[in-house]
């Protein structure tokens, strides 16, 4: 699975609500008046407090923007405006549920206020609160059906929820809305990896990059389909690129040094491990990569510790058991060893990956161990399967070879 761009940020609806105060073109939207209609001393009195919180804002202010529209709210307690104005400082101040409160009194003060319901969104989604957080993007799509941004941030929730397809409609109709949205093609390209279409996928990210260059993500998620897809050069200059935008992304080291690591540049894979855990110190995908490249360089010691660190982290990682259990095997120790394919067998079948290779893979060599044959090679069976389905033919090969010492 590639990175989402989780939602459209709440700093970009900061941009777009309340510098919108001082854009005339925004004007109508926000209080409901043609400026037309109005003289201009009566608007700069009615903005005033509002218009003071928002350069408070711009330059970083936060406290004197929320006293400023705190002043506005005494002034004026019926102004959904200040309400929303000063919930989104709360975000912007780790206050998120002060922010929904807020944004909940704009609300109840303007039951028609989109603007509202988008940033509340944002803020029940973070709060972990995502059918509440879909409730509100369908109040705002309902009163701007225009919106691009708020589908994209459907979007993103319905495939946290596990509706891909839905996901996918509402980036489309994002796309549609404003074909020049870049967050919109990464997304959907993480959901057509998801969903098999690898080169769909491909093609997503190639418009996202064509679109925003910078957008490192795009790379990265690029360089994973290109590694499934075998073309490992351009997987590691997709991670290059990321890591040139975003020199902190562990995610793309990770990426890197498994390339490299395929490659045989097994002491530049370590490096990019390493580094990778620098950044991210509670990845047990790293800890286990780096563990298989210490193994490929013969330091078992080394590996047995890096896979021991995986399992700790993440207990049903069957394949950790395995390959553990082979090198203490190797070792001699095997008293150990069989604990550890023992382990990999009662590893709870709901904790695992179902699209795992490594994990059918491994769960059936332990099985082959335990003299258990038959589901020994339904495991392996399954594996080979995924491999093909990735295009992972090395360890396709690897798979099948099994199975044949098997039958």
């Amino acid at each position: 699975m590639g990175k989402l761009i989780a939602i459209f940020s709440l700093t970009l609806a900061v941009i777009r609500i309340l510098h919108g105060l001082q854009n005339k073109d925004t004007n109508t939207i926000l209080f409901g008046l043609g400026i037309g209609l109005i003289s201009l001393f009566i608007l700069i009195l009615l903005q005033d407090d509002l218009s003071k919180g928002v350069e408070r804002y711009k330059e970083g202010n936060y406290q004197g923007a929320i006293w400023y529209f705190k002043k506005e709210i005494q002034r004026n307690p019926n102004n959904a405006e200040a309400y929303l104005y000063r919930g989104v400082v709360r975000y912007e101040l780790g206050d998120k549920q002060g922010a929904i409160e807020d944004y909940t009194q704009a609300l109840h003060l303007n039951p028609d206020y989109a603007e509202a319901y988008f940033c509340r969104g944002i803020a029940r989604y973070e709060l972990g609160d995502k059918q509440g957080a879909i409730e509100d993007y369908n109040q705002a799509l309902r009163l701007n059906p225009d919106d691009a941004n708020a589908y994209l941030n459907r979007g993103t929730i319905r495939y946290e929820l596990g509706d891909k397809q839905g996901a996918i409609e509402d980036y489309n109709q994002a796309l549609h809305l404003n074909p020049d949205l870049a967050k919109a093609y990464l997304n959907r390209g993480v959901v057509r990896s998801d969903l098999g279409d690898q080169q769909g996928a491909i093609e997503d990210y190639n418009q996202a990059l064509h679109l925003n260059p910078d957008l490192a993500e795009a790379y990265y998620n690029r360089g994973m389909v290109r590694l499934h897809l075998g073309d490992q050069q351009g997987a590691i200059e997709d991670c290059n690129q990321a890591l040139r935008l975003k020199p902190d992304d562990a995610n793309a080291y990770n990426i890197r040094g498994m390339v490299r690591s395929r490659l045989g540049d097994n002491l530049e894979a370590i490096e990019d491990y390493t580094q990778a855990l620098h950044l991210d110190p509670n990845s047990f995908a790293v800890y286990y990569n780096r563990g298989l490249t210490y193994l490929e360089l013969g330091e078992r010691e080394n590996a047995i510790e890096d896979l021991t660190k995986t399992l700790e982290l993440n207990p049903n990682f069957i394949a950790a058991y395995y390959n553990r259990g082979n090198i203490r095997y190797d070792l001699g120790d095997e008293e150990g060893a069989f604990e550890n394919y023992n382990q990999a067998m009662q590893s709870e079948s709901g904790k695992m990956d179902e699209n795992d290779e490594h994990g059918y893979y491994g769960r059936g060599i332990a099985r082959s161990r335990l003299g258990d044959n038959q589901g020994a090679i339904e495991d392996l069976q399954k594996a080979a399967e995924l491999c093909s389905e990735n295009g992972n033919t090395g360890f396709y090969e690897k798979i099948q070879q099994a199975i044949s010492r098997l039958e």
